[in-house]
């Protein structure tokens, strides 16, 4: 009895998600939940069913480490079919973010429609601005002003990491809105819609992604009938070389994680832009958080830089072409 009513309750979710198919699970990110532990606080846990913090037009969630802080924060955007209550749970976020003493701010992304008929959670970015319900980046600037009101975090060690369509808004944030972070990491992402003259200053951007991704095409654009929904990679990351000033790179600096490392390097001082290349597919690779916050580490004694980039101004920077590479960017994946 039970299990047909468990069928007829759930069995129509459960064929939307099958129909979407490896692509919607893959989207939603890393999906291992596990139950509270101790050692990490959530300052909205109003009682054991409504842990989420509110804000004007949306929703988040946050947990800390023990301590007062000022804490550094990773705030987390999401893929397709994600949710906040998800990442908050998981064990892999617990243990390599919060308790590495970062704040884990998780905001909860609206339901859209992606290609064809597949329902999805997704960010408002640019090339959907008209037809999403709210301003996504005045939501996400009212999520760290009310994060940092409940609790002490360092404005100035905010950091943004997103996977998939979490990913685009992070690598569209590093571009028209880099105020908002210190650094940014996205992964199997790219640039969404036709790329800019420029981006607006300088930024530290980290990208992660594979030459086996079918969702999101490692070389070559993405196109959704008439409308390029996705930039070549390579060019999205020669816009912030050039942005960055870079004048080497991309070149190869071994291994980083497990991944194949590439940096461009005689950039604008303050800033940093590293390609890490895996063979998990639209996947997400368990060494990507610790990845993400050694990279930070990495490069968070250059100071930060504030001067911005003209539209049109030039820029002396100049990529070096890899034969055989699209984008100026070498193919090769870890063994």
């Amino acid at each position: 009895m039970f299990g047909r009513m468990f069928g007829r309750m759930f069995g129509p979710m459960f064929g939307r998600m099958l129909r979407g198919g490896l692509l919607a699970a893959l989207l939603a990110g890393p999906a291992a939940p596990a139950a509270a532990q101790s050692g990490v606080i959530n300052p909205c846990a109003f009682s054991e069913r409504d842990s989420a913090c509110r804000v004007e037009d949306g929703e988040y969630r946050v947990l800390l480490p023990q301590g007062l802080g000022p804490f550094p924060a990773l705030v987390y955007l999401y893929g397709s079919l994600g949710e906040s209550r998800r990442i908050t749970d998981s064990r892999q976020f617990r243990e390599e973010i919060v308790r590495r003493g970062y704040a884990l701010i998780v905001p909860q992304a609206l339901d859209i429609t992606y290609l064809g008929s597949l329902r999805g959670t997704g960010w408002g970015r640019r090339i959907r601005a008209a037809r999403h319900p709210r301003d996504d980046v005045d939501f996400l600037r009212r999520v760290v002003f009310d994060a940092r009101r409940r609790v002490n975090i360092d404005p100035g060690r905010i950091i943004w990491a997103g996977h998939s369509d979490g990913g685009y808004m992070v690598f569209e944030m590093a571009c028209h809105h880099p105020e908002m972070g210190v650094a940014f990491a996205s992964h199997a992402a790219s640039y969404g819609g036709m790329l800019p003259r420029a981006c607006r200053r300088p930024v530290r951007l980290l990208h992660t992604h594979s030459p086996d991704d079918r969702i999101v095409p490692f070389a070559g654009e993405r196109r959704q009938g008439p409308i390029v929904d996705s930039a070549d990679l390579g060019e999205a990351l020669g816009l912030i070389a050039r942005t960055n000033r870079c004048r080497r790179g991309p070149e190869p600096a071994g291994r980083f994680f497990g991944f194949e490392r590439q940096t461009w390097s005689d950039c604008e001082h303050g800033s940093a832009l590293d390609l890490l290349i895996h063979d998990r597919g639209h996947g997400w690779p368990a060494a990507w958080l610790p990845a993400v916050l050694d990279w930070y580490d990495s490069v968070s004694f250059r100071p930060a830089v504030s001067r911005t980039i003209r539209v049109g101004e030039p820029a002396p920077g100049t990529r070096r072409k890899v034969p055989g590479a699209s984008g100026g960017f070498f193919k090769s994946v870890p063994k």
